[in-house]
């Protein structure tokens, strides 16, 4: 009877070691597409903020713009209104 233990015991271990093996290179695949995956995300996360840095920009940009037309639209009130008060500009109201 020992020795048929020991013929089931062997052929146990060589079916786990065989299920083993599979097991590590399941785990080894799955690093590997895990880390594929965080490089795809690292580059969808850089180029979102690459495009956000972007319309920031932009904005900025606009904003500035509009700063500059306001200041110039009090200027032009300021004198309108400078010329109105001695008389050299009047309103026409229709």
């Amino acid at each position: 009877m020992t020795s048929q233990s020991a013929g089931v015991r062997a052929s146990l271990e060589l079916f786990n070691g065989f299920y083993r093996k599979q097991n590590i290179e399941k785990a080894q695949l799955d690093v590997e597409k895990a880390k594929v995956d965080l490089e795809d995300r690292e580059r969808q996360l850089t180029e979102e903020l690459v495009n956000l840095y972007t319309i920031i920009q932009t904005d900025d940009n606009l904003i500035r713009i509009h700063e500059k037309s306001v200041a110039s639209a009090r200027r032009n009130l300021e004198l309108v209104t400078a010329r109105y008060m001695v008389g050299r500009v009047r309103f026409l109201i229709r």
